[in-house]
This record gives structure tokens, sequence and C-alpha cells, in this order.
């Protein structure tokens, strides 16, 4: 029941519900609709916040471990396709991120 209680509040719905249907009455519908539309911005804005700490802290574990970052403008040496290629020198010119890794 604890837990069920827990994973219902940590939903944006139920969170907003709380904080402004339980507040607010539903008759002020104008009050109403700010307040959700504030706790809707807020918590998109805090998990936002929070990802980017993520990314950061993992950034600065990367760079802890010594682990090579590559950034635009490095020279890196690239080997086409194939099985009789060999490594040539190149420069990164753009960095794309790779969705489907977590």
């Amino acid at each position: 029941m604890y837990k069920a209680g827990i994973i219902k509040c940590k939903k944006l719905y139920n969170y907003c519900e709380q904080c402004c249907d339980q507040v607010i009455p539903k008759l002020e519908k104008v009050l109403n609709y700010a307040c959700w539309r504030g706790c809707i911005d807020e918590a998109k804005a805090a998990g936002k916040r929070e990802a980017e700490a993520r990314l950061a802290e993992a950034q600065l574990l990367a760079e802890l471990a010594g682990d090579y970052i590559p950034e635009e403008g490095d020279n890196v040496d690239f080997k086409p396709d194939g099985e009789n290629k060999f490594f040539v020198p190149a420069t990164i010119k753009e960095i794309k991120e790779n969705k489907g890794s977590s």
C-alpha cells in the first residue's frame, strides 16, 4: 500500500492534482488552470535540470577515469569500412548524439 502511494505521488498528474485541485476549488477555473500549468512547467523544468546534472556528473566521471571524449576539431585516426583498409588521419567536423544508447 505504501509503495503504491509513493508511485502514485511520483506521477506528474497525481502530483499536480494534489497541489492544485486539493488547494484551489475547481470552481476557480482560472486559478486552477494557472496552477496546473505552473505545476507542469515546473515539473518539466525540474526534470530537465536533473537530466543536465546527471550528464554533467557522467562527464566529470569520464574525465576522472581518463576516458577520451571527442570534440569538434579533434584530429583522430579513421578506419574506413572494409577488410584491407588502413587508418587515415581525419578531423571531427560534427558530433551526433546516438539516441539508441542509454
